[in-house]
């Protein structure tokens, strides 16, 4: 009877562990594009992915001040053949096994205000706030965008 006593024991223990530990975001190559002198937007791409068996809410996005005033995430279309910007509201939702792939001409991060160019091979911290769990930190790179061949794979499991 012990024994059943110890499984009935970790399968409660399982289960209110997942509920506070409820989710994975996966990242892979997350860049930021080099800018001029005096812009004052850049831009962040890469994948997320939530690798968990439940919905993930991404409720901020937020960097240093010394980089950028503010953090957005947008989705560029193309509407009568003009190209169109808008902001996405937070949260995010991504359900269990999505990917939110960031890139050009799709869905970005808009660093706003920046507070000086980006050049290559800068580094910065981009700290993704999520429903529920611990802020994630993603280490951006500033470079052009790598193929997927050559990519390198970043994984944060929660």
């Amino acid at each position: 009877m012990g024994f059943l006593k110890g499984i009935a024991a970790s399968l409660i223990f399982c289960s209110w562990s997942s509920t506070l530990f409820a989710g994975d975001l996966e990242f892979d190559a997350v860049k930021a594009t080099p800018t001029f002198a005096l812009a004052k937007m850049g831009a962040v791409y890469g994948t997320f992915k939530n690798v968990s068996d439940t919905q993930l809410e991404i409720s901020n996005l937020q960097v240093s001040e010394d980089i950028a005033d503010g953090v957005e995430l947008h989705e560029s279309y193309i509407k009568n053949d003009m190209a169109s910007m808008k902001q996405l509201n937070l949260p995010y939702s991504l359900e269990s096994q999505e990917q939110l792939v960031l890139r050009k001409g799709g869905k970005h991060i808009m660093l706003i205000g920046l507070k000086q160019p980006l050049e290559s091979g800068m580094q910065f911290d981009l700290t993704i706030s999520v429903t529920g769990q611990q802020d994630i930190i993603v280490p951006v790179v500033v470079g052009e965008e790598q193929q997927k061949e050559n990519a390198g794979h970043q994984h944060h499991h929660h």
